[in-house]
């Protein structure tokens, strides 16, 4: 069995240079890394250098919470199908850590083939969070997280929609969210890609695209039979280390081992270095972070 990974990164290089380092000769890497925080040449090389990463874009901008997440998803996607030969794909950032060993990651796909992972729940459109949906949210245009004035105006913007419109067309179908983070089989990638047309439709310009888009396309599917309601991703929804979900420390291990958990975020290179190296220890890990400086 064959596993594509595909990592959306903008900042924690040497964190994707120890994960990638992790696998063997049954996964290739594909990375999207945000345009805005460029990789050197010697970045890429070392990259490379794993034996693992087939592709490394820069291609996009992706802020938080914009429809550029899906676009450099879907970018990664194609990618990773026209190179071929991939059961199953694996979409993870460059927070995220294996918490088993390779051989146990791939024994558990190998047990659980035909299953697609997807965390999904169902979305009313009287639900609260259906203003994600509902109204504009331009994102791609606003960077609300590294521009005062840019948040500023996107809230301006939002509540002059709110109060007078225009509404946005929902997707006609039942509607739901989730976790951004999956494991999916091929067949289900392919659909999703295929999708294209309705995904750019009705989830361009809404906020937090990534945790609706896959749910809505494949939970509407001939697929949603073989999806189990899990991502493998252990996540603390706590703010913790200065942000929510809660950079990950050390004292996250416990529940990290005894949890169904093939991935862990948010991994923060000073933060969460004790808990690395422990995870090293754990599995037989030979290069850390520790290792790499």
């Amino acid at each position: 069995m064959r596993h594509a990974i595909l990592i959306i990164g903008r900042k924690n290089f040497n964190l994707v240079l120890s994960e990638a380092a992790r696998y063997d000769d049954d996964f290739s890497i594909f990375i999207h890394w945000d345009k805005r925080h460029a990789l050197s040449q010697e970045q890429k090389k070392r990259l490379y250098a794993t034996g693992r990463v087939v592709y490394i874009g820069e291609e996009l901008c992706v802020n938080w919470a914009s429809y550029g997440i899906v676009r450099a998803t879907l970018l990664l996607c194609g990618k990773a199908l026209a190179h071929g030969g991939f059961d199953y794909f694996h979409l993870i950032s460059d927070a995220d850590t294996l918490t088993v060993g390779v051989q146990e990651f791939k024994a558990f796909f190998e047990r659980n083939r035909g299953k697609n992972f997807l965390h999904n729940a169902p979305l009313a459109e009287t639900s609260k969070g259906i203003y994600k949906l509902k109204y504009y949210h331009r994102m791609e245009f606003y960077d609300i997280r590294g521009d005062r004035e840019d948040d500023r105006k996107y809230r301006e913007e939002l509540r002059s929609q709110q109060d007078t419109g225009p509404e946005r067309e929902l997707p006609p179908c039942k509607l739901y969210w989730g976790s951004a983070w999956w494991s999916l089989q091929h067949d289900c990638v392919r659909y999703l890609l295929e999708q294209g047309a309705f995904i750019e439709k009705y989830f361009v310009d809404t906020l937090f695209p990534d945790e609706h888009f896959a749910q809505v396309v494949i939970m509407n599917s001939q697929f949603a039979q073989s999806v189990e309601n899990d991502n493998l991703r252990y996540i603390s929804w706590t703010f913790r280390n200065g942000n929510r979900p809660a950079v990950l420390d050390r004292s996250d291990l416990p529940s990290i081992m005894e949890g169904n958990y093939l991935y862990a975020r948010k991994i923060d290179e000073d933060t969460s270095r004790d808990l690395l190296l422990i995870l090293d220890a754990i599995h037989g890990r030979t290069l850390s972070l520790a290792e790499m400086e």
